[in-house]
C-alpha cells in the first residue's frame, strides 16, 4: 500500500551518491534547480539541523539517507500549505500525535524502547 504523501524525493530513499571515481559524495549539489545535501560521510541525503533537499516551494529533512526530523515536520510547504512528520523513514499519523503532544506537534521526543523507536511529547517543567 503507497502512503499518501506530499515528499517530492522518496525515491531516493537509501541512495548512495557518489563522485565519478565511485566513492561517496559529500556536500551539495543542485539539479533542476533544486538543492540536494549529502553532509554525512556515507553518500546519502543528510543534514544535521538543516534541510537536506530545497526546491522553491517545498523543503524536506533527511537522515543518513531517509526523511527524517525529530523536532519538527520532515516535509514541508515553504508557504504553510502542509507539514509532514516523519521519523527514520516512516510518516507519523498527526491525528495521534496531535492528541499525545496536546496540540503542540513540533514538541515531539523521541526515545527508543528495546530497538523500537517511540514518540512522545516533551515534558514541560
Amino acid at each position: 500500500m503507497e502512503i499518501p504523501t506530499k515528499a517530492r524525493y522518496l525515491h531516493l530513499t537509501g541512495k548512495v551518491f557518489t563522485r565519478e571515481d565511485g566513492l561517496p559524495f559529500m556536500g551539495d549539489f543542485v539539479e533542476d534547480e533544486v538543492i540536494f545535501r549529502c553532509r554525512g560521510d556515507h553518500g546519502l541525503l543528510h543534514c544535521e539541523n538543516e534541510f537536506a533537499i530545497f526546491a522553491w516551494d517545498h523543503y524536506e529533512y533527511w537522515k543518513d539517507g531517509k526523511l527524517h526530523r525529530e523536532n519538527g515536520p520532515a516535509v514541508v510547504s515553504v508557504f504553510g500549505e502542509y507539514k509532514e512528520y516523519w521519523i527514520n523513514g516512516m510518516k507519523l499519523d498527526m491525528g495521534s500525535v496531535q492528541k499525545s503532544c496536546h496540540g503542540e506537534p513540533d514538541r515531539l521526543k523521541i526515545i527508543e524502547n528495546r530497538g523500537d523507536t517511540l514518540i512522545e511529547p516533551e515534558r514541560r517543567h
